[in-house]
């Protein structure tokens, strides 16, 4: 590319060096080059795909294409003193596929787990172990794949309900799935999953200790029985020595060596990334240099693309569950935000992709970054907000119907949701007034630069059955307020 006719960036591409992100974020920055170049190449099979597609299947792989085209391509950062860029604020696409989002994900559910370590080690004991676990199962054609991983999602769920396996007291699994070697239509998913494990269970001679045999036995057999369930054959002869293959490790700690075999334990989840990544490496492997890289133009990638629509990749379970579904929403605050910067001595960058495939860094101030960030906020809690609301509509439509039919049973139903729906409601105004928007009043929330105040009617529960004629007044004030969230005024 000529940089002196690339007008967008004239002013910074003709100085005597170019300022490439690499140049000071020397510790992220080709990676971040490589992840964005990534998705310019999924964009392109999306594009590509839409082409063989018709109609509104078509337009639709478009539109995904060009949210895959735009992710990242602006950002605002944090680069600290040790040459690490943090990113504050940036457009993401939120694609399955999209390596930069996908990291994204595995970053904030590392994240999760940090915060919940305190409580855990007060419900369990911080010197429990961790193990690593990898399930297999005969590799199913590409089609049936949905399929089989809810069968092994069942299978594991089954398995850890047994009587010797209550051993374990928590932990996470996720699925990964490659290209299979017995065809060019089978694939191959199979489970990885940290397991916490009582600290006794690694004692010599421990009863509770189950050895690899045992865990390919229980796993084969709750295979089986899901298997059989959806009315399909399990072939025992398919599976080496009548076992599926199961790899079960204990967990070293980052600093284990040969000569101080040193194992991980709960404690050091909280200050220790790597272990949690031992698990979530696999939800966002880059392989695309690879002969298996799923992300290629063909058939099978495109069908693993419909396969995998709403399955859950990640989940939770046991005591690890119950602790994150306990998790206050995130919330913003500049306070921590701005100690962290500190403590890290940031210089701030907004940050550019150039025509020549690599970000270029241009320095900015921490006031504009952060500004960018809040705005970014804002805006996704007003997008919760409005989702919210409309729904709130939704349910008042069904009791005004109900009311009307005399059918007192469903508006009395619709009443409890409608509550649940207030409850959720009335936190999302008080997390926009933690991120100073709002002020509350008996009244409701008050916007003081623009002197607009949010009714209560529309966040308040229902203690009893009210008129049709009341419904439809809080419907109209909810439907006015919804266009009011929409308009850039008054936020």
């Amino acid at each position: 590319m000529s940089y002196g006719n690339n007008k967008a960036y004239a002013a910074n591409v003709n100085l005597p060096k170019v300022p490439f992100l690499p140049e000071y974020a020397n510790k992220n920055g080709d990676r971040l080059n490589e992840r964005k170049g990534k998705s310019l190449r999924l964009a392109k099979l999306y594009y590509l795909q839409a082409e063989r597609l018709e109609g509104a299947k078509a337009e639709a792989m478009k539109k995904r294409a060009g949210r895959v085209f735009g992710c990242s391509s602006h950002m605002e950062m944090a680069i600290g003193s040790g040459g690490y860029g943090y990113s504050l604020f940036s457009h993401r696409c939120k694609d399955r596929s999209c390596t930069t989002c996908q990291r994204v994900r595995a970053f904030i559910l590392q994240n999760k787990v940090r915060e919940i370590t305190p409580a855990l080690i007060e419900q369990t004991n911080a010197k429990d172990g961790l193990i690593f676990g990898t399930l297999t199962i005969k590799n199913p054609p590409i089609v049936e794949l949905k399929d089989y991983l809810k069968i092994m999602s069942k299978a594991f769920a089954r398995m850890f309900k047994r009587k010797e396996f209550k051993i374990g007291l928590g932990g996470f699994r996720c699925f990964e799935v490659t290209r299979g070697e017995s065809g060019a239509d089978f694939c191959h998913p199979h489970i990885h999953f940290l397991l916490q494990v009582k600290a006794s269970y690694f004692a010599r001679n421990s009863p509770l200790y189950i050895n690899s045999d045992k865990w390919a036995e229980a796993w084969t057999d709750c295979l089986k029985l899901e298997v059989e369930k959806t009315g399909r054959v399990f072939n025992i002869s398919d599976y080496p020595n009548g076992k599926a293959f199961v790899k079960i490790l204990r967990v070293q700690a980052p600093d284990y060596t040969r000569e101080n075999r040193k194992y991980a334990t709960v404690e050091m989840l909280q200050n220790q990334d790597q272990i949690v990544n031992y698990i979530l490496k696999y939800t966002a492997k880059e392989d695309e240099g690879s002969k298996k890289a799923l992300v290629q133009n063909d058939a099978f990638f495109f069908e693993y693309d419909k396969q995998i629509k709403n399955i859950r990749a990640i989940a939770f379970f046991g005591v690890y569950k119950k602790l994150i579904s306990e998790l206050p929403p995130r919330e913003y605050n500049e306070k921590e935000i701005r100690k962290d910067l500190n403590n890290n001595q940031a210089k701030f960058y907004s940050v550019i992709w150039d025509d020549d495939h690599k970000y270029i860094a241009i320095e900015t101030t921490e006031e504009e970054a952060l500004n960018k960030k809040r705005t970014n906020t804002i805006n996704s809690i007003k997008t919760t907000l409005t989702a919210q609301l409309e729904s709130k509509n939704y349910i008042l439509d069904i009791m005004i119907a109900a009311m009307k039919k005399g059918d007192f049973l469903t508006v009395n139903e619709e009443i409890k949701n409608h509550n649940i729906l207030a409850d959720r409601t009335y936190k999302t105004f008080k997390r926009m007034e933690k991120a100073g928007e709002l002020v509350e009043r008996k009244s409701g929330f008050y916007q003081p630069f623009h002197d607009y105040l949010f009714k209560s009617v529309i966040y308040e529960k229902m203690e009893s059955i009210i008129s049709a004629e009341e419904l439809e007044r809080i419907k109209k004030e909810i439907e006015f307020n919804i266009e009011v969230i929409e308009d850039n005024p008054p936020f």
